[in-house]
C-alpha cells in the first residue's frame, strides 16, 4: 500500500491551475544499491528545473505571487513526477487538458519510437517537449520541443494569451521582470552549494534567463579568473568557513522576503511567538560505514574492493580529506560516486525546498572522523549507555557528540543564525542533527526538528513524491481515528494500560491488544486510522543491521511491515531503537514509508517503559485540546513541544522526590514552564535554568528528549483548526 492507497484519509493535491507539471518519461530503471541515487535522476533534470519557475504567475510580478502565497498558507511544490514509457499512454489519456506540461523525454528509451507518436498525437498548445540523452545532430522530433530553460521560458512568454485561453482562465499580461534588490543581489556564487539558494531567491524575484541554450554556453574572463581562483583559497585555508559564509548569504536573501512581509504585517500570524521564516533545509552528508552491507552476493569482487577504500568526508571549508584509494579505478569509481551522491542531495533539497521557499544549507560532509563519537551510541552498546545508573553519563555523552559536530560543521556566523533565528528545520541526514550544541544547548529544544533519513537515497525522492501529491490535515475529531497498539502482556507495560483506556473512555482513542502480528494486521485493516500509536519493545537484528519491534514474541520486520500494509498517515513509535544512528543499514522506521505513511516518530536509543508510556498518554490528552484549538501550526510543532515539556516534566519528577515542599517542584511551576516553552525566545532560558540553576536538574533524570526523532515532513502537516485560524485571519 502506498498514500493512494490511504485515499480516504488524505486529500489529493490539485494545485493552481496556472501551476507548470513537469514529466519525467523514461524507461522504468533497474533498481540499484540504496547507497546509489535512482538512475532515474542520473541526469541534469531536476537542475534544468530550478532554472525555471514553477507558476507561469513567476514570470511577472513574482512578488506579488510570492506574497499572495505566503499570506494563503500555500505550500504546493515544484508539480514534479515520473511516468514510465509503458504507461504513458494511459496517463495521457488521463492527464488535465486545461495545465501546462513539459514532458522531459529520455531518447535513450527503447521505445522511443511509440513515445513520440503518443505525446505527437495528444498534443496541445500547453504542452512542451524537452528530449535529453540524444546528440546535438538530433532533429527536432516533437510538437513545442524546446532546446533549454531559456527557449522554454520563451515560449511560455510568447503564448501566453493562447495558454490562459486554453487554460480558462482570465488573461493577464506576463511581462517578464526581475524585482530590484539591493547591490550585490543578483551576483552568481561561484561555490554550487550556494548555488540552490541562488536559484530559490530567483523564483521569488522572478529573475530568469529567457537567452536561449547556446547564448547561455560562454564563460567570460572574469568567471574562468573567479571558478580558477575560489577552490585555490578554499584549499589554502581548509579548517576555515569561508565557502559556508556563502551559502549563508544566498540564504539571507531568500529569508529578506519573509521577514519584510512580517514586518510591514502584511501576512497575520494566527500567534505572535510562531516563526515567521520558512523552514530551513539542512543537508548533512554522512558516509555510512556499514555501506558494503547494502552490497549484493553477487557484486564482484572489484566493487567490494572500492567501496573497502571509500574514505569520504570534509574539512570545515568543504575540502574533501581522507586516504586515496589503492588504484586509479578506485579512485575514478569512488569520485562518481561521490559526486552522484552530492548532486542528488542537492537535487531534493532544491525539490523540497520548493514546498515552502526554503533556504538551503549543505554542511560539510561527515565520515570516519565522526565513527567513534557515534559508536557509543551502536546499537549492541546504546542498552549501557542509557541504564539508570549512567543518567549523568548519557547527557554528557550526548552533549560531547553535539559539541564535536557543531565545531566540524557550523562557522561562527551560521551558529549565531541558527541561535537567534525562530524557524522550523528539515535535516537531510542520517546524523542526530537534533544533538548539535548550538551556544550550549541541544539544537532540538530550541527548534522544532524533523529529519529525512539520507539512508537509502530512494526513500528521499519518494517522500517528495508522497508530500507532492498528497496532503494530510489533522483533524479535530482526530482522537476518534487514533489506533493505540498494546503489543506486550508484560507486567512493566500493563500498569500504564488504565491510563490509556481512560484517555479512550474520554474521548473515542481506539484501542487494541495485538500479540500477534495478525492481529496488528486485523487491527490496522479494521480501523484504518488516521494515527498509529505502537507501545512495544523495540529491538536490533544483527544479521539484517536492522531495527525491528516485538508485536507480542513475534518479530515485525520493515518487510513485514511493507507486506501486510501496516500503515496510517502518522506513526509514533513508543519502543526502543526504532532509528538508531549508527549500526544499521535499515530502520523500521523507514517501512513505514513505504506504505504511505507522512510522518514517524522513532527513537534513537533505548527508552524505559514508564516515561516512553507517560509520553504518549501526554500526547493523547494535549491532542485534545491541539486538535481543536490553534495552539500549533504543524504536528512538528507539536510532537517538539511535547518531548520538550516533557524534559522538564521528568526533570520535576525526579527534584519532588526529594523537595515535595519547594515551589520549584509545584505543579504552577512545571504549567508555567510548559507555556513558556511554547516560546522560542524563552526556551533557552529554561534550559539553562534545568542545567545550571537551582530547583529541578536535567542530569538527575534520563534526557529521553534526545532519544527521539520526527522522521517525515512533520511540518507540512498542519492542524485543521490553526488552517482555519490563519486563513480569518488573513482575508484581505
Amino acid at each position: 500500500m502506498d498514500a493512494f492507497e490511504m485515499h480516504d484519509r488524505l486529500q489529493y493535491r490539485f494545485g493552481q491551475r496556472s501551476a507548470i507539471n513537469y514529466v519525467l518519461v523514461m524507461d522504468e530503471q533497474p533498481k540499484l544499491y540504496s547507497f546509489l541515487p535512482p538512475l532515474e535522476f542520473q541526469n541534469h533534470i531536476i537542475r534544468f528545473l530550478s532554472f525555471v519557475p514553477k507558476d507561469l504567475l513567476q514570470i511577472s510580478e513574482s512578488l506579488s505571487f510570492y506574497e499572495l502565497v505566503q499570506r494563503n498558507g500555500l505550500d504546493d511544490p515544484y508539480r514534479f513526477h515520473v511516468k514510465y514509457s509503458v504507461n504513458l499512454n494511459e496517463y495521457l489519456d488521463f492527464m488535465p487538458k486545461n495545465r501546462p506540461y513539459l514532458f522531459f523525454v529520455d531518447m535513450k528509451s527503447t521505445i522511443i519510437g511509440d513515445i513520440i507518436k503518443q505525446l505527437t498525437a495528444s498534443h496541445c498548445a500547453l504542452r512542451f517537449h524537452y528530449c535529453f540523452n540524444g546528440t546535438k545532430d538530433d532533429e527536432i522530433v516533437l510538437p513545442n520541443q524546446v532546446s533549454g530553460t531559456g527557449h522554454f521560458l520563451r515560449l511560455l512568454y510568447e503564448g501566453q494569451q493562447e495558454l490562459f485561453k486554453l487554460m480558462g482562465v482570465v488573461s493577464r499580461y506576463l511581462a517578464p521582470e526581475a524585482a530590484i534588490g539591493w547591490s550585490g543581489f543578483y551576483d552568481f556564487p561561484v561555490f554550487v552549494p550556494a548555488q540552490s539558494n541562488y536559484r530559490i531567491a530567483n523564483t521569488i524575484t522572478g529573475n530568469f534567463d529567457y537567452s536561449i541554450h547556446e547564448e547561455t554556453d560562454t564563460i567570460t574572463e572574469k568567471e574562468i579568473i573567479s571558478n580558477t581562483e575560489a577552490p585555490k583559497q578554499a584549499h589554502a585555508e581548509p579548517k576555515s568557513f569561508i565557502r559556508q559564509q556563502q551559502i549563508v548569504e544566498q540564504a539571507d536573501k531568500i529569508d529578506f522576503f519573509a521577514e519584510t512581509c512580517f514586518e510591514e504585517k502584511l501576512i497575520n500570524p494566527v500567534h505572535e511567538i510562531e516563526p515567521f521564516l520558512s523552514t530551513l533545509i539542512l543537508v548533512l552528508p554522512f558516509q555510512n560505514p556499514d555501506v558494503k552491507a547494502f552490497l549484493h552476493e553477487t557484486t564482484s569482487s572489484e566493487i567490494k574492493e572500492y567501496l573497502s577504500d571509500l574514505d569520504f568526508e570534509q574539512t570545515e571549508n568543504y575540502i574533501h580529506q581522507g586516504k586515496a584509494p589503492k588504484s586509479a579505478q578506485a579512485l575514478l569509481f569512488n569520485s562518481k560516486l561521490i559526486g552522484l551522491k552530492t548532486q542528488f542531495l542537492d537535487d531534493i533539497a532544491f525539490l523540497h525546498s520548493s514546498f515552502l521557499t526554503s533556504p538551503v544549507v549543505r554542511l560539510p560532509a561527515q565520515g570516519k572522523t565522526m565513527y567513534r563519537a557515534l559508536s557509543f551510541f551502536r546499537s549492541e552498546a546504546a542498552g549501557r549507555l542509557t541504564a539508570p545508573g549512567n543518567r549523568g553519563k548519557v547527557l554528557k555523552t550526548i552533549q560531547s557528540f553535539g559539541q564535536q559536530l557543531r565545531r566540524r560543521i557550523l562557522s561562527a556566523d551560521l551558529m549565531e543564525k541558527l541561535r537567534e533565528e525562530n524557524r522550523q528545520i528539515v535535516a537531510i541526514s542520517d546524523l542526530p542533527i537534533e544533538w548539535t550544541d548550538i551556544d550550549g544547548v541541544p539544537f532540538c529544544f530550541t527548534h522544532d526538528i524533523c529529519r529525512l533519513p539520507e539512508t537509502g537515497l530512494h526513500g528521499l525522492m519518494a517522500n517528495f513524491v508522497s508530500h507532492e501529491q498528497w496532503r494530510y490535515t489533522i483533524p479535530p475529531d482526530i482522537l476518534t481515528k487514533t489506533l493505540v497498539v498494546f503489543g506486550s502482556d508484560e507486567a512493566a507495560f500493563q500498569r500504564w494500560y488504565p491510563g490509556v483506556r481512560k484517555v479512550s473512555e474520554k474521548n473515542g482513542v481506539v484501542i487494541r491488544e495485538c500479540l500477534t502480528i495478525s492481529a496488528l494486521k486485523a487491527a490496522v485493516e479494521e480501523c484504518r486510522p488516521h494515527l498509529l500509536i505502537i507501545d512495544s519493545h523495540g529491538g536490533y537484528d544483527a544479521a539484517t543491521k536492522s531495527s525491528v519491534l516485538y508485536i507480542g514474541r513475534e518479530k515485525l520486520t520493515g518487510d513485514l511491515v511493507v507486506e501486510l500494509k501496516i500503515a496510517a498517515p502518522l506513526v509514533f513509535l513508543s519502543a526502543c531503537s526504532t532509528a538508531p544512528t549508527y549500526g544499521t543499514i535499515d530502520t523500521i522506521a523507514n517501512a513505514f514509508f513505504e506504505v504511505g505513511a507522512l510522518a514517524v516518530t522513532t527513537t534513537y536509543l533505548p527508552i524505559s517503559v514508564d516515561i516512553g508510556s507517560i509520553l504518549y498518554i501526554r500526547l493523547l490528552n494535549n491532542l485534545t485540546t491541539a486538535a481543536k484549538s490553534p495552539m500549533h501550526q504543524n504536528w512538528l510543532a507539536f510532537i517538539s513541544h511535547l518531548l520538550r515539556t516533557s524534559a522538564v516534566g521528568a526533570a520535576n519528577r525526579q527534584y519532588y522526590l526529594k523537595h515535595p515542599d519547594d515551589k520549584a517542584a509545584s505543579a504552577e511551576a512545571q504549567v508555567k514552564d510548559y507555556t513558556y516553552l511554547l516560546s522560542f525566545y524563552e526556551r533557552r532560558k529554561i534550559y539553562d535554568s534545568m542545567l545550571k540553576g537551582p530547583g529541578p536538574k536535567l542530569a538527575n533524570s534520563l534526557p529521553e528528549f534526545l532519544f527521539y526523532s520526527i522522521l517525515g515532513r512533520a511540518d507540512l502537516i498542519k492542524f485543521e483548526c490553526w488552517e482555519d485560524e490563519f486563513r480569518r485571519k488573513n482575508e484581505h
